[in-house]
């Protein structure tokens, strides 16, 4: 079992905007539309600044889901405890029987040790409940004038993606402009995997965990590189938020 944070990227990552947008109901999605409209809004008369106000917004959406990712993050930490505890056990198991059977066994070893199988994958809840922010957030910087000429450091367009420069040419999956925050997005994305702890304590699966962990970021990477830089920024800085969060809780 590969570790649960990645789920964010799979989650958002594998899955087409399209498709992503026909799961979501759109009398829900119209109220957030809204709702999240008005709050960019109200935070741009605090601070007059678009790109800035939606940075605090990531920061408040992680202010306001900090007790779930607590939960989350502790549910974890204990499920890897648990399984580093169960490790022995279950390769025994493994070696001896196959098919129903060691299945059974294996629910059985987990009913034992007081844990889910399923308990790892908490953090996943934390990710669809900023889902319909992230699909809003793409409607909103399409739809609202005001963001369309709402520029940001090197961003001219918060509408649109960043467009460091031109490369004259167009490049496959890419196109022919450089966007650099979906580097900083990708780096950044693959920190936060990486401090999510690893189910697991056997060399081999934890080899294939990390390369799970850099396919994962580049589809993240491809899917938002072509985004709104507005988006991309907002899911970079969750990111930064959830890096600062996890360290605080850790020394707690």
């Amino acid at each position: 079992m590969t570790s649960q944070i990645p789920l964010i990227s799979l989650a958002l990552g594998s899955l087409p905007i399209n498709t992503i947008l026909v799961s979501v109901p759109w009398s829900l999605m119209s109220w957030i539309d809204a709702g999240l409209l008005g709050l960019l809004r109200l935070i741009h008369q605090v601070i007059p600044d678009w790109g800035l106000a939606i940075i605090l917004l990531a920061l408040l959406v992680r202010i306001v889901l900090y007790p779930l990712s607590k939960k989350a993050m502790t549910s974890q930490q204990q499920f890897v405890a648990a399984q580093k505890l169960m490790l022995p056990e279950l390769k025994e198991i493994k070696q001896h029987y196959k098919g129903g059977e060691q299945s059974e066994r294996i629910l059985q070893l987990y009913k034992k040790h007081q844990v889910s199988p399923f308990a790892g994958l908490k953090p996943l809840g934390i990710v669809l409940i900023q889902l319909p922010i992230l699909i809003a957030l793409f409607h909103v910087l399409g739809s609202a004038e005001e963001l369309r000429d709402a520029r940001f450091l090197w961003i001219q367009s918060l509408a649109e993606p960043d467009m460091l420069f031109s490369y004259g040419f167009n490049v496959p999956l890419i196109g022919s402009y450089f966007n650099l925050l979906p580097f900083l997005m990708a780096g950044f994305t693959l920190l936060s995997f990486k401090l999510a702890p690893a189910p697991t304590a056997e060399k081999k699966e934890q080899g294939l965990q990390n390369v799970f962990l850099i396919a994962m970021t580049l589809m993240f990477f491809f899917l938002f590189y072509s985004f709104p830089s507005g988006m991309v920024l907002y899911w970079t800085f969750a990111n930064i938020f959830h890096i600062a969060q996890y360290r605080v809780m850790m020394r707690k």
